[in-house]
């Protein structure tokens, strides 16, 4: 979540400064200042507030149950399309996708034994990412914002491990 925060002020910062903008129209300077502050402080306060009570939900590791190597927000697609949001999470022994779904929560280990092969591929159109052959031939995909090739460099090292 900390990641958010230096935008959450910058938004901040814009709506204290049209907040400022509007007061003082019909209002002393100080007034206006000070309505400006205000308003920035609480959309600061507000912003912040959502975001934790969002995020914190995602941050529970300890339902994987082992080590985690590399977790990541990611977009599940099956067969061309999108399935679900939630967080993906490579640990030695499987990958562990947990969906961000309140009504129908999906968690879905996958072995690494059952890997045929892990390559950088388009999943659906024009959309790049992860893409797992399972060893029935069937295929999966994670949409992975910012550390494909690190799931690729990690899953080819351990099915390497695996297989020897």
């Amino acid at each position: 979540m900390e990641k958010y925060h230096s935008g959450i002020i910058l938004i901040g910062i814009f709506f204290g400064i049209i907040g400022f903008g509007v007061c003082v129209i019909f209002m002393p300077l100080q007034i206006a200042l000070l309505c400006g502050l205000f308003t920035a402080g609480l959309y600061i306060l507000v912003l912040n507030i959502i975001m934790y009570r969002h995020t914190r939900k995602y941050i529970d590791d300890e339902k994987i149950g082992s080590e985690i190597l590399l977790k990541e927000a990611a977009n599940y697609y099956s067969k061309g399309k999108l399935i679900c949001s939630g967080r993906l999470y490579l640990t030695r022994d499987c990958l562990v996708f947990i969906s961000h779904e309140k009504k129908q929560m999906l968690k879905e280990e996958m072995p690494i034994c059952t890997l045929a092969s892990v390559q950088h591929g388009v999943l659906s159109g024009h959309i790049c990412g992860l893409k797992l052959v399972i060893n029935d031939g069937s295929e999966k995909g994670y949409f992975v914002n910012s550390k494909v090739e690190n799931y690729l460099a990690e899953l080819s090292q351990l099915m390497g491990l695996r297989s020897s």
